[in-house]
């Protein structure tokens, strides 16, 4: 039929018609519209989705000479060879041809995309040390800098947007040996002090960093809290009954 021709005109990459994308190959442009031979005028316009975006990400713009929409596909290439379904929906823009049984044709593309190599999860992995390196524990309340061998409060933690990083696509995370001492809730290190005269409890922080399938992890260093007197619990409950005092007087 005519769509059947249109979608043959339609100028589909090599790799995509094929079904074979190499590791080398980072995205690929699609056509977005079939044009006339003799009139140069749109006569289809084409859409595309991907059965698996995780590998193969369609993403939109747009052509502001005449108004169309354009693709493009860009391709992650994981550890293992991925097989992805990208599909291609024609819909004739030709005045009158309304009458047709229809107008619209999908198309489907099944594309093998070939898994990184070695070299390239090394540069990876290189890359998300570097980041690792960046990272930094910092008092939470003040944002000053913390004695490691002495907490006295809570740490916060280095986000992906501190180190300039989307979220979206690369996964920071940290992970304690000692609940007990440093026990870590999403970017922060709830500290519990330690009592005086027990022996103090030390946690090792690790950082990871995740993208793309490739992991990277950095230990922080050992995170010791600080020892908790006698005094100081007893001048911290004192405090605490003038505030439930102070309250208790605020409601009558």
């Amino acid at each position: 039929g005519y769509l059947e021709g249109l979608a043959d005109e339609a100028e589909v990459p090599a790799e995509v018609a094929d079904g074979s994308v190499a590791e080398g190959t980072a995205s690929l442009d699609l056509p977005g519209k079939v044009e006339s031979g003799s009139t140069g005028k749109k006569v289809a316009a084409i859409s595309w989705e991907s059965s698996d975006p995780a590998a193969a990400k369609v993403v939109e713009g747009y052509d502001a000479s005449d108004y169309s929409t354009t693709y493009t596909v860009k391709f992650t290439h994981q550890a293992a060879p991925v097989q992805v379904t990208l599909t291609a929906t024609y819909e004739l823009s030709v005045p009158g041809y309304g009458c047709a049984p229809s107008t619209t044709l999908e198309r489907a593309y099944t594309v093998d995309i070939a898994p990184r190599s070695e070299a390239t999860e090394a540069q990876v992995s290189a890359q998300l040390q570097k980041y690792l390196d960046k990272v930094i524990a910092v008092d939470f309340a003040t944002g000053g800098a913390v004695d490691a061998g002495a907490l006295t409060g809570d740490i916060q933690l280095s986000t992906p947007r501190s180190l300039g990083l989307d979220g979206k696509y690369y996964k920071l995370s940290y992970s304690s040996s000692n609940d007990g001492a440093v026990r870590i809730n999403g970017y922060r290190g709830y500290v519990t002090g330690t009592l005086e005269g027990d022996t103090p409890q030390p946690a090792t922080i690790t950082a990871s960093l995740t993208y793309d399938g490739v992991t990277a992890t950095r230990e922080l260093g050992t995170f010791t809290p600080a020892v908790v007197t006698q005094a100081e619990l007893e001048r911290a409950a004192a405090f605490m009954g003038q505030v439930k005092a102070q309250y208790a007087a605020a409601l009558l």
